[in-house]
């Protein structure tokens, strides 16, 4: 493709299927999921409590917005820990088609040989599935303490990126 052909617009992911985790931890996904995936995809947390995998695209965008954080801003170093700090980046499916699941993110998780798998815009979810019946059965409390404490620390670091901004063209603008 050359430079002046626009990129294929992605993809968004959605379903609920059945997923499976054999007992070297490897996840094989259904053929249309993988295709959605694309050969390169980040395996990290989610504020509810699942693993996620991004494929690439939606993973770099994720990423555009936390790129130049102030490492300094205490709820970067605390989002980063959260979400960054279990990430597997660099993830490719193996000769089978399956992806390595980290055994610590599989115990972490409780994750054995049968998962769901739910595609939610950019990104899959990887459910145990009595939990994923416990989230749909009450969405608006599941998990609420970490979705709560993740949201709430994003929040006051992007309004901490701002202020920061602020203060410095505050300063650019008076010198």
């Amino acid at each position: 493709m050359n430079e002046s052909t626009p990129k294929p617009k992605p993809q968004m992911l959605g379903g609920d299927e059945d997923g499976s985790i054999d007992d070297k931890g490897r996840l094989l996904l259904s053929k249309r999921q993988r295709d959605l995936l694309g050969d390169d995809f980040v395996l990290s947390i989610s504020e509810y409590g699942t693993l996620q995998i991004y494929p690439a695209w939606a993973w770099e965008r994720f990423d555009e917005e936390f790129r130049n954080i102030d490492l300094g801003n205490p709820y970067s170093v605390d989002y980063y820990d959260e979400v960054y700090g279990k990430a597997v980046f660099g993830l490719k499916f193996d000769t089978q088609d399956r992806i390595g699941i980290p055994k610590h993110l599989r115990d972490e998780f409780g994750l054995g040989a049968k998962v769901r798998v739910v595609g939610v815009g950019d990104r899959f979810l990887v459910w145990k599935p009595e939990e994923l019946v416990k989230y749909r059965a009450d969405k608006a409390y599941y998990n609420k303490s970490t979705r709560d404490r993740v949201r709430d620390l994003r929040e006051k670091m992007l309004a901490e990126k701002r202020r920061k901004a602020l203060e410095d063209r505050e300063v650019n603008g008076a010198a």
